[in-house]
């Protein structure tokens, strides 16, 4: 979403210029969940109808100014923290607009905070009793995680256990998230993910091919692919060209041969 700051509307916000300014990370937390709990009172007009989040603003001010992304950073671990020791109500929407800021702003300070979450959750999860909202609110915690986690052969498994053996509901996550750890072994698992015909497939190929740490293995995998004639490759091969510019298609049909 874009935004422009130098919209008068916008500047005279009392919200925004109260962002803009702040350098403390209390006011920032306060002004950051008020945001996302309850939009339409703080901030400018959020145009939901555009498809726009409540934290669209927030990742678009941190975007904007390194000054504010560092002040906030602190400010967003502090709302985590005051969650995990229970000192503020779990609520879906503060979760997830804080899961939303993590990733989108890749906030890795938030690392060890959002991994005990993880945790803590992950058996109530598991359980019958969960609902489809707790489920979906895991899951934006595990995307957030997945964009700033660290190098570890143990999460590495994690997701590769949770890929193989968890329900459909998580495997898009889960290769997203095996994919950042470690884009060699995803694309070794390429295969099975144009087997399962995840319904975002397309996004999940295309996020690989974008990232440049992931690039070259995927070109190189669907490359071997295609030399032995498996059926996965050739479908891989067409759902990522559809997803690619001109430019883009040009780039990868030269770097698989794919010609």
């Amino acid at each position: 979403m874009f935004f422009n700051f130098e919209d008068k509307t916008l500047r005279r916000d009392t919200w925004f210029r109260a962002m803009m300014k702040s350098n403390s990370s209390n006011e920032l937390a306060t002004l950051i969940r008020n945001r996302i709990e309850d939009p339409r009172v703080y901030g400018p007009y959020l145009k939901a109808y555009e498809g726009e989040l409540s934290t669209d603003i927030i990742n678009a001010i941190i975007a904007n100014d390194d000054v504010v992304k560092k002040q906030a950073t602190p400010a967003v671990c502090l709302l985590l923290f005051r969650i995990v020791k229970n000192e503020i109500e779990e609520r879906h929407p503060l979760l997830r607009g804080l899961f939303a800021i993590i990733e989108e702003s890749k906030i890795e300070a938030a690392h060890y905070l959002l991994d005990e979450w993880l945790k803590v959750k992950y058996t109530s999860i598991l359980k019958s009793s969960s609902t489809h909202e707790d489920k979906i609110t895991y899951r934006d915690a595990m995307m957030a995680f997945a964009r700033i986690q660290k190098k570890d052969e143990v999460i590495e498994l994690q997701w590769f256990n949770m890929w193989r053996e968890g329900s459909d509901f998580w495997w898009a996550t889960a290769f997203t998230g095996l994919r950042q750890q470690n884009p060699k072994s995803a694309c070794s698992e390429l295969p099975l993910l144009m087997e399962r015909k995840i319904d975002t497939t397309p996004y999940i190929l295309y996020a690989m091919w974008s990232d440049k740490a992931s690039r070259a293995l995927i070109e190189r995998t669907i490359k071997k692919g295609l030399k032995e004639n498996a059926d996965w490759a050739g479908v891989a091969m067409h759902i990522l060209l559809d997803k690619l510019n001109s430019d883009q298609k040009i780039e990868f049909m030269s770097n698989t041969k794919a010609v």
